[in-house]
């Protein structure tokens, strides 16, 4: 039996004395006041109990809190079946515990003979090859001085009735400050652990003991046998001394010891019963659990399934984005063909112009000529000619004006597609659309440089004609 991780959360078990802050450990960690916690030695925890799940790492993890052995309202026969049902049921269940944190206040000076019980239990309960998967916590630091909490914790580690057998086969201590960080440090823990069956559920379900043959139940009935060994005695003792009061005729100390002694065996006859009915009680119990585990499972199922239709639907609004985006490049890319189709058209509409300008100063300049062979003419022929070329001159001058002015219509209508391309991608667009400015504020340049030029020449033309008709 094994427990799937990606459709169950971790469970980790909390153990320990009464008093010892189990709740209070579970409800911090799940950020939830969901179990109560007791602020005495008066147990509150009554039940087996799970907090709501919570993430550690990305891992869901839930925390099991449970009564402990040295509970003040109730039998450790009754807190014995409490658990052992709920582990059986978990592990019919195919859940395996991830592992399970023992929680020691560190403001115990000793450990007493309840706490030395209690952790006796616990052993039976997981069994030597499950205590790799095991933590005992020592928590309350705050309230003991350093130097003596860590004095303690040396002791505990090295005390061979308790810790330190359990410390050798692999289990770990570690410190809880009371904060939610530490708390995490302890529960990361048992991410790297395999989850490894319990020793009372591998009795219970694997091999098919009754909770009776249990080694945590023989455990129970060491203790019973030592208790019923003493109320014998008990009886052996107010039997003399009921023989010795009727041989002395005192009627009514006979009367006291046989109330005694009666009393001495209602109290054998229910341990006797109690621990005949713990069988019984035992699958009662488990049971119940196995049932409150068929809703947890619909829960986990229906959360599962709602998890599923949300990764869908992301999966659906990335391939629309995805598709978006392609379209958005297409239309990009439609675009930048545009735009270096009309650079292109650009530069060849400038290689003509300047091929234009370089063959009317050709012509001008073989006009030149043959106005310096014409300068035999007549005076007044030549400056007819010579203010009909500054006509034409200035035609020419108006002529290319138009052609920049139909340039500046060129580039704006280039820089509105710019614009247009720069909203779907302006970053990019950017650059390009500096490219072209700059191109075609040299082209204005150079255009604003040939009309000085032709300026300069205008007016040596006109000094000429001045000169030819003085």
């Amino acid at each position: 039996m094994t427990q799937s991780a990606t459709d169950r959360p971790l469970l980790i078990g909390l153990m320990g004395a009464t008093g010892t802050g189990k709740s209070t450990f579970a409800n911090l960690m799940s950020q939830k006041e969901s179990l109560t916690v007791g602020h005495d030695l008066i147990s509150c925890t009554q039940q087996v109990a799970l907090t709501e799940s919570f993430t550690i790492q990305g891992q869901q993890v839930k925390l099991i809190d449970t009564p402990g052995f040295d509970d003040t309202l109730r039998k450790d026969s009754d807190i014995l079946k409490e658990i052992s049902s709920f582990l059986a049921a978990t592990y019919e269940q195919g859940i395996t515990l991830a592992g399970i944190i023992y929680l020691h206040r560190i403001t115990d000076y000793r450990v007493g003979g309840i706490s030395s019980r209690n952790f006796r239990m616990f052993r039976k309960l997981c069994g030597d090859e499950s205590l790799k998967n095991v933590v005992i916590v020592t928590n309350m630091w705050s309230e003991v001085q350093k130097d003596i909490g860590e004095a303690r914790e040396v002791q505990l580690r090295g005390d061979s009735v308790l810790f330190k057998p359990v410390l050798d086969r692999g289990a770990q201590m570690m410190r809880h400050d009371g904060t939610y960080e530490s708390g995490c440090n302890i529960l990361e823990y048992f991410l790297h652990t395999n989850p490894h069956v319990l020793q009372i559920q591998r009795e219970l379900v694997d091999e098919k003991k009754s909770i009776v043959e249990t080694a945590a139940c023989q455990l129970l009935d060491a203790a019973i046998a030592e208790l019923k060994r003493k109320h014998e005695e008990e009886m052996y003792e107010m039997r003399r001394e009921f023989e010795q009061a009727m041989k002395e005729k005192d009627l009514a100390a006979a009367k006291e010891v046989e109330e005694a002694r009666a009393q001495l065996m209602s109290e054998m006859e229910s341990i006797e019963q109690k621990r005949q009915e713990l069988e019984g009680d035992f699958e009662k119990e488990k049971t119940r659990y196995h049932q409150e585990f068929s809703i947890l499972a619909a829960e986990l199922e229906k959360q599962k399934a709602e998890q599923d239709e949300l990764i869908a639907n992301a999966k659906k609004h990335e391939e629309e984005l995805i598709r978006q985006r392609d379209s958005l490049k297409k239309e990009f890319d439609k675009l930048q063909v545009e735009a270096d189709r009309k650079q292109r058209e650009a530069e060849e509409r400038h290689a003509k112009a300047i091929q234009e300008e370089r063959a009317r100063q050709e012509e001008m300049r073989r006009k030149r000529e043959a106005e310096g062979r014409e300068e035999r003419v007549g005076s007044a022929k030549r400056y007819e000619e010579k203010a009909k070329k500054a006509q034409n001159l200035a035609e020419r001058l108006e002529a290319r004006e138009e052609r920049r002015k139909e340039v500046e219509r060129e580039r704006a209508k280039e820089k509105a597609a710019v614009e247009k391309a720069q909203r779907l991608d302006r970053e990019a667009m950017a650059a390009l659309l500096q490219a072209k400015e700059a191109e075609v504020n040299r082209l204005r340049m150079q255009v604003e440089n040939m009309a000085d030029e032709l300026e300069e020449r205008l007016a040596m033309v006109e000094e000429k004609l001045s000169s030819y008709s003085g």
